[in-house]
C-alpha cells in the first residue's frame, strides 16, 4: 500500500498500491474504497497503468485523482469516480512532471508539482488538463509542499533548494514570488504539512548524521514552526528514515508520522506510526499494524480517526486519543 486518504467528509478511506513501481511489475494497483467507520471494504476500482504514490480527493465531490509515476520515465494521472466506480480516461504526463505532490484547492482544482515545476490543474469530467504552469523562485525541482488556503494570501509551501542550501519556500499562489524561506535543514526535505490558515508548520528532512561511516548514517528529523512568526518551535528526532508521510490535525496541535524502523538487534520489531503534541514536541502515543515497514499515514478531517498502512497492504483505522 502506497497511498491512503480521507474522503473530505471523513465517511471513507481511499487506498491504493502495488507491488513494484515499474510498469511491467506493478501488481494490483487498483483503488479500494473502505467504510472509515468499520473498516469494510465498499468497492475496488480498475487497474491503473502504474502504482499510485498520492490521492487526491475533491472537495464537495465522489472523485479522487491518483497519481503515479513508474521506473520507466512514464507519470500517470487518473480520476476515480468511487461512488459510480466509473474511472476516467488516464493521461500520461511528460516524464516525471507530477512525480513528488499534488493538493487540491477549495475551487477543486488541483496544484501539482514535480521535476517540471509547479502546475494548476484543472479536473473536467474524468480528465484532467493543466490551467497554467510556473516554477519555484529558485527554479529547482520541488520535493514535496503543503498549502495554506485560509491566509489573506494563500501560500505554497515548497520543499526545495537554493543554491546548494536545502530550503521550504514560502511562495505567494497569486504571484508566484516568493515570500519567505525556512532554512537549517542538513538534508533533503522529504515532506511538508501545514494548517490552512498556516499557523502551524511542520516538515520531515532526512539528514546525515555519521559522516565517519562509508555510506554515512543517515536519520529523519521533524521540525515545527509557528508559521506567523516563523520562528522553529521543535525539532523531534533523530527517527529512522522511513517513508514521506506527515501529517497535522486540523487545529496543528497533534502531528503523526511513521517513527522509528526495527532495529538491526531486533529485526522482528514492528514499525509505529507516532503521534506528537507540537507545542512541545512530545510523543503522545504509538500506533502498530504488526507490520515492519509502514508506508503512508492519514488523519481524517474530524481529527478523531486515523488510517495507517503498511507494506503488507494492510490499512488499520485507529481512534486518536
Amino acid at each position: 500500500m502506497t497511498a491512503l486518504s480521507f474522503t473530505p467528509d471523513g465517511k471513507y478511506v481511499i487506498s491504493g498500491g502495488g507491488e513494484s513501481a515499474s510498469l511491467n511489475l506493478a501488481g494490483d494497483t487498483s483503488l479500494r474504497l473502505w467504510d472509515a467507520a468499520n473498516g469494510v471494504m465498499l468497492r475496488q476500482s480498475p487497474p491503473l497503468p502504474v502504482r499510485p504514490h498520492q490521492l487526491v480527493p475533491l472537495p464537495a465531490s465522489t472523485q479522487i485523482v491518483a497519481f503515479g509515476t513508474a521506473h520507466e520515465s512514464a507519470s500517470a494521472i487518473s480520476v476515480w469516480d468511487f461512488a459510480s466506480g466509473n474511472m476516467g480516461a488516464t493521461d500520461f504526463a511528460d516524464p516525471y512532471r507530477f512525480h513528488c505532490a499534488a493538493i487540491a484547492t477549495a475551487s477543486g482544482t488541483l496544484i501539482a508539482a514535480g521535476h517540471d515545476g509547479i502546475s494548476e490543474l484543472r479536473v473536467e469530467g474524468g480528465s484532467v488538463s493543466v490551467a497554467r504552469q510556473f516554477s519555484t523562485p529558485s527554479g529547482n525541482v520541488v520535493r514535496a509542499f503543503a498549502m495554506c488556503l485560509q491566509r489573506a494570501k494563500p501560500l505554497l509551501m515548497a520543499a526545495t533548494k537554493a543554491g546548494d542550501e536545502h530550503v521550504v519556500e514560502l511562495i505567494d499562489l497569486e504571484t508566484s514570488s516568493s515570500s519567505g524561506r525556512l532554512t537549517g535543514f542538513a538534508g533533503p526535505v522529504i515532506s511538508v504539512a501545514a494548517t490552512v490558515d498556516g499557523s502551524v508548520i511542520a516538515a520531515r528532512s532526512t539528514e546525515l548524521i555519521d559522516s565517519s561511516k562509508p555510506e554515512g548514517a543517515a536519520a529523519d528529523f521533524v521540525t515545527i514552526w509557528d508559521g506567523a512568526s516563523l520562528e522553529r518551535r521543535h525539532r523531534i528526532g533523530p527517527l529512522a528514515p522511513a517513508r514521506p508521510s506527515l501529517c497535522l490535525t486540523s487545529d496543528g496541535q497533534r502531528l503523526l508520522t511513521i517513527g522509528a524502523s526495527a532495529s538491526a538487534g531486533e529485526p522482528d520489531e514492528p514499525q509505529s506510526a507516532v503521534l506528537f503534541e507540537t507545542s512541545t514536541g512530545k510523543e503522545v502515543c504509538r500506533f502498530q499494524t504488526g507490520s515492519r515497514f509502514l508506508t503512508t499515514v492519514a488523519i481524517g478531517p474530524d481529527d478523531r480517526r486515523a488510517a495507517i498502512a503498511d507494506a503488507d497492504g494492510q490499512v488499520v483505522l485507529c481512534d486518536l486519543p
